[in-house]
């Protein structure tokens, strides 16, 4: 009897873990649409990087480990890039990029075009108050230079009929911008949001995960839903 009693009761502990590890994945995938939403709601309805940035707002899930995580890049397409307010960094990965990569960060409006495009992966970000022109006058002069080396390595020159193509992965630096915008960096505006939520996360997250769908379903998990 007492053996079969142990049994029950390691099942009975092993069932109440197992819920309250469900009921914590709620809780936290709530909270963190929640803040989610808090930081996006405080981003400048301004266009350009400022809606790059909004729309790339999301996090990643480890139910496992429990923890939820803010991406640092994010994909974005070349055409949504504003060129007056972009800098670009190559990565180097194929020998075009090699060749243009000592050079970053580029002025979107100066990297030279190729017949067939660029394979190589590039990181973008928004460019503080001056800084993309200082770039393109660092660069300007050094133009011929880089696209002799170009030619030097085969790479088909364009025109000016050519479109800037990047065959690689093409990555906003998110995280860049947030520190930025949050801490009102040198050429950029100074605003709080991050921080924002945060704290209104600390000081309500008890009514926003025992209110409404949440509490619902979190009850439904601890009652054996």
């Amino acid at each position: 009897m007492s053996f079969e009693s142990n049994i029950k009761s390691n099942d009975l502990r092993k069932e109440i873990q197992s819920r309250l590890k469900r009921a914590a994945t709620v809780a936290g995938r709530a909270a963190s649409h929640r803040v989610a939403e808090e930081v996006r709601r405080r981003i400048p309805n301004r266009g350009g990087w400022y809606l790059i940035y909004r729309d790339a707002i999301d996090y990643k899930e480890d139910p496992s480990e429990l923890r939820w995580t803010v991406d640092g890049l994010a994909d974005v397409k070349l055409s949504a890039l504003p060129a007056d307010e972009t800098l670009v960094d190559f990565e180097g990965k194929d020998q075009p990029g090699a060749v243009l990569q000592p050079y970053n960060p580029w002025p979107l409006d100066l990297i030279p075009t190729l017949v067939g495009g660029y394979k190589d992966s590039i990181v973008t970000r928004m460019a503080g108050e001056g800084a993309a022109e200082a770039a393109r006058e660092r660069i300007t002069p050094l133009l011929e230079i880089i696209r002799t080396q170009l030619a030097d390595i085969g790479a088909d020159l364009g025109n000016d009929a050519t479109i800037l193509v990047i065959g690689g992965k093409i990555y906003a630096d998110i995280a860049f911008l947030a520190r930025r915008l949050e801490l009102g960096y040198s050429g950029f505006p100074h605003i709080p949001h991050w921080s924002i939520a945060i704290a209104n996360a600390r000081s309500d997250m008890g009514k926003w995960l025992t209110q409404g769908k949440t509490a619902a379903e979190i009850n439904k998990i601890i009652n054996g839903g």
